[in-house]
C-alpha cells in the first residue's frame, strides 16, 4: 500500500474535482468511515472539533453516530470555520443534538470514546492556546482516543511534533495512509486506513513516498528428500568474551527458522565458549581450513557480538568471496569506520543510531553499494537499490530488548540459506521475528525476553505459512 505526503494526497483529490467528484461527497464518506471505526469502540462520544475540513468530518461522524442513537456530545474549539465545516455544523444542529463552543478546558466533560477532529494532515507548527491544552488534558484520561486522519498535533509530512501531539489509540487515516504517522509512530495508536469515496483510479496516480508492507510473507520450499546441508547450511562469526548470548541467539534463531546446519566459526583456545550455545550448534575452528567451511556454506551470518577490539577474522571471512551474507551489530560498527565496503547483495540490520554512525541516508547508501538496509525501529523500514521504501509494522514494543536483533539477524541468515532472495528474506524475516514477538508478548508481556522470541519463531512461521 502507498505511503504519500500530504501535499501529494492534495494533488490527487484536485485531479478527482477536476473531473466532477465533489468535496461534500468526500467528506460525507470520510465522516461515515470515521463512525464505523467508533461503533466498535463504545456507545457514548465525546467529539472534538477544530473549524477546518478535518472537523468537518468529525461532524459528519457525529451525525451518523446520533442516527444510530447514540450518546453524543460535539465541542467545538472555535466560533467559525471552512465553508464546508460550517455546512456539516448546521446539519448536525438539525438533529437537536447537543454541542457546545468551549473556551476552558474545564468545560468539557469527557465521554467514554473521544473522536479528535482538531487538525488534519496539513497542519504545520507547534499546537498552541487551547486546542493545546485540550490535547494535553486528552492525553492524561482514560477514555478510548480515536484521531481522524491523523492526530492532532502531528506533523502529516514529516512527523515532527513541536509542542505536544495528541496520542491515539486508533488512527483512521484516510484514502491512503500519510508519512508523518510512520514518522511520528508513537502517536499513532493502531493505523486503521478508511476509504472516503476517492476512486481507485485517482489513488493509483499517487507517488509513493514509502510502501507499506501488508503482502504474504514467501517462504522457501522444502523437498522430502533434502539432506540437512541442501536445508541450508549457516556460517556464522558471532560471540567474543562477555558476549555469548548474542552468539547463541543468533544461532539458535537460525536453526528454529529451518535452517539445516549451522557452524560458529571460533578460535581453538575459546572452545569452552561453545558450552553457552545449543548442542545442535557445530564448531569451526579458525586455526582450521575455514576455506573449505566458507565454500559448502549457503549464507554466513557476520556481527553479532563480535566486538570491537580487532576485525582480523570479519576482514578475512570478508575477503574469501561472495556470499549470501547478513551483516549485524559490531559488524557494522567496523564498517562505519570503512574497515571494509559491504559485498553486493548483502543485508545490513542497524538500528538509527548505528545508521547515523556509517553516515549515509539508507536509501541513498543501499542505492550506491546495492545492498538491503533493515532499519530497524518502530516503525522498521527496509531500503534496497532502486526500490520505494518499505514499512513494517507489527512488533509489539516489547521487542525493544537486549539480543532482539540478534534473533532478527539469525533468521535472515536462515531465510538466506534457504535460498530466498535478500530483499524477500528481508521481509519474511521481519514478519516472523515481529510475530513472534506478539506470541511471546502476549505469554509474559514486558517480561519477554529475546530468547523467548527464540521459542515463538516455529509458532510464527506454523501461522504465517499456512
Amino acid at each position: 500500500m502507498k505511503v504519500i505526503t500530504p501535499l501529494e494526497m492534495k494533488r490527487v483529490e484536485r485531479l478527482a474535482y477536476t473531473a466532477g467528484y465533489k468535496d461534500t461527497d468526500f467528506m460525507e464518506e470520510a465522516g461515515r468511515a470515521v463512525a464505523e471505526e467508533a461503533y466498535t469502540r463504545g456507545s457514548r462520544f465525546t467529539i472534538i472539533c477544530g473549524k477546518g475540513n478535518n472537523a468537518g468530518d468529525g461532524l459528519v461522524a457525529a451525525r451518523y453516530l446520533v442516527q444510530k442513537g447514540l450518546e453524543v456530545e460535539v465541542i467545538l474549539l472555535f466560533t467559525e470555520g471552512s465553508a464546508l465545516f460550517q455546512k456539516q455544523l448546521t446539519a448536525y444542529q438539525a438533529l437537536g443534538s447537543p454541542y457546545k463552543h468551549i473556551t476552558l478546558v474545564e468545560d468539557i466533560v469527557f465521554k467514554d470514546v473521544v473522536i479528535v477532529a482538531i487538525f488534519g494532515t496539513g497542519f504545520i507548527g507547534p499546537l498552541e492556546g487551547l486546542p493545546l491544552r485540550v490535547v494535553q488534558k486528552i492525553n492524561k484520561i482514560k477514555a478510548f482516543i480515536i484521531a481522524v486522519d491523523i492526530p492532532t498535533g502531528l506533523n502529516g509530512e514529516t512527523g515532527e511534533v513541536l509542542s505536544d501531539a495528541l496520542k491515539a489509540d486508533v488512527t483512521v487515516t484516510l484514502g491512503l495512509p500519510k508519512t508523518g504517522l510512520f514518522l511520528g509512530y508513537e502517536y499513532t495508536g493502531n493505523i486503521k486506513v478508511a476509504s472516503f469515496g476517492l476512486p481507485d483510479i485517482f489513488l493509483a496516480q499517487a507517488k509513493a513516498s514509502y510502501e507499506l508492507f501488508k503482502g504474504k510473507p514467501l517462504f522457501p520450499e522444502h523437498k522430502r528428500t533434502w539432506h540437512k546441508y541442501q536445508r541450508g547450511y549457516v556460517l556464522a562469526l558471532a560471540g567474543s568474551e562477555g558476549m555469548m548470548g548474542a552468539a547463541a541467539l543468533s544461532t539458535e534463531a537460525a536453526l528454529r527458522s529451518g535452517a539445516g546446519i549451522i557452524r560458529l566459526l571460533i578460535h581453538k583456545k575459546d572452545a569452552s565458549r561453545l558450552l553457552y550455545l545449543k548442542p545442535e550448534v557445530l564448531a569451526a575452528f579458525l586455526e582450521d581450513s575455514v576455506e573449505d567451511e566458507w565454500a559448502r556454506a549457503s549464507a554466513l551470518l557476520i556481527g553479532p557480538g563480535i566486538g570491537r577490539k580487532e576485525s582480523r577474522d570479519l576482514l578475512r571471512i570478508l575477503n574469501l568471496g561472495k556470499k549470501p551474507l547478513v551483516l549485524d551489530a559490531d559488524a557494522l560498527w567496523w564498517l562505519s569506520l570503512k574497515a571494509f565496503n559491504p559485498p553486493q547483495g548483502s543485508i545490513l540490520t542497524p538500528h538509527a543510531g548505528e545508521m547515523a554512525r556509517i553516515g549515509q541516508d539508507p536509501q541513498a547508501f543501499a542505492n550506491k553499494n546495492d545492498v538491503i538496509i533493515i532499519l530497524k525501529g518502530a516503525p522498521t523500514i527496509i531500503y534496497a537499490k532502486d526500490k520505494i521504501p518499505l514499512i513494517m509494522i507489527g512488533a509489539p514494543s516489547a521487542m525493544a530488548t537486549a539480543g532482539s536483533g540478534d534473533v532478527l539477524t539469525g533468521i535472515i541468515a536462515a531465510f538466506l540459506a534457504q535460498k530466498l532472495a535478500p530483499y524477500e528474506a528481508a521481509i519474511t524475516a521481519f514478519s516472523v521475528h515481529s510475530l513472534a514477538g506478539q506470541i511471546a508478548f502476549e505469554d509474559k508481556g514486558f517480561g519477554a525476553i529475546a530468547s523467548d522470541f527464540v521459542k515463538a519463531i516455529p509458532a510464527a512461521i506454523k501461522k504465517l505459512n499456512r
